[in-house]
């Protein structure tokens, strides 16, 4: 099951890990744990990629954000 839609968007953009690396000021690496391993980065990480992507963090992580706000 897939957790977060990170590679699909980044995809869509067409732009590459490395781009996106640049453009979002988050390491190469924290892109590749967020789409192989599914890692949940910190909000400011969240925002970032969010931001550069043009798209919001419900659309990258559609069930986190949803229990996030539900537990609010």
């Amino acid at each position: 099951m897939r957790q977060n839609n990170l590679r699909r968007i980044r995809r869509s953009h067409n732009i590459s890990m490395m781009g996106l690396s640049v453009v979002s000021s988050v390491s190469t690496s924290t892109i590749v744990g967020i789409e192989k391993y599914n890692h949940y980065p910190e909000p400011s990480t969240r925002e970032k990629l969010s931001r550069a992507l043009r798209v919001s963090e419900r659309e990258i992580w559609p069930n986190k954000a949803k229990v996030e706000n539900d537990g609010k």
